[in-house]
């Protein structure tokens, strides 16, 4: 958030995402996991909290609400459901699930709704503490998708993910080689990049 002196770096593989947070003093930390805001409509999410570093859920999402009003929502065209696992470097003090738009309260375990959410808290932070947070993401299931967050991160440390993803993205965008003048050169490889925003690769852990 703007002004709360929390650093949040952030970087990705093909089917998870590390995140590293650096924060300032504070008498306490949190995270919130939001399963419902997205670049797509909400159509249903389910997040419960599991032990002291984990959070597991899934985001139904319709991925082209354009196309469904053009067809009409009773098709499934441009429906996906995500399934996510959450881990977190460190024991978190407490964690609540809740519905967005409800007070969250501790101790309250699973949410299931078109909105839900969870945090993790971790109490009082020195100036400089970091926590990281290992995101996995599957379209098959729970299981896979934490099949692919110990398949892509597990072993790795924030600056070899972040490196592995800036060499495959200069691998597509020099697929495309153009002369010119510096601005035209950012216009050119900024829309190259828009192209192939959120791409999705349905080739999982296992196969």
């Amino acid at each position: 958030r703007r002004g709360s002196g929390i650093r949040a770096e952030m970087t990705a593989t093909g089917h998870a995402a590390l995140h590293r947070y650096t924060f300032p003093e504070a008498a306490e930390s949190r995270v919130i996991v939001d399963l419902a805001t997205s670049l797509g409509t909400p159509l249903g999410s389910a997040i419960r909290v599991d032990g002291d570093r984990t959070l597991r859920g899934f985001g139904r999402y319709q991925v082209h609400p354009t196309l469904a009003l053009l067809i009409g929502e009773a098709e499934p065209t441009g429906i996906q459901t995500v399934y996510v696992v959450v881990r977190f470097s460190r024991p978190f003090a407490l964690a609540g699930a809740y519905e967005l738009g409800e007070e969250a309260v501790p101790g309250v375990t699973s949410a299931q709704d078109a909105d839900v959410a969870a945090f993790a808290a971790f109490g009082a932070t020195a100036p400089g503490d970091v926590l990281e947070v290992s995101v996995g993401l599957s379209l098959i299931d729970e299981a896979t998708a934490e099949a692919n967050l110990d398949a892509e991160l597990q072993g790795r440390s924030f600056e070899e993910v972040r490196a592995a993803a800036d060499t495959l993205w200069n691998e597509r965008l020099n697929r495309i080689q153009v002369e010119g003048e510096a601005p035209d050169l950012t216009i050119f490889y900024t829309a190259l990049y828009h192209v192939m925003l959120q791409p999705v690769d349905y080739t999982e852990a296992g196969g």
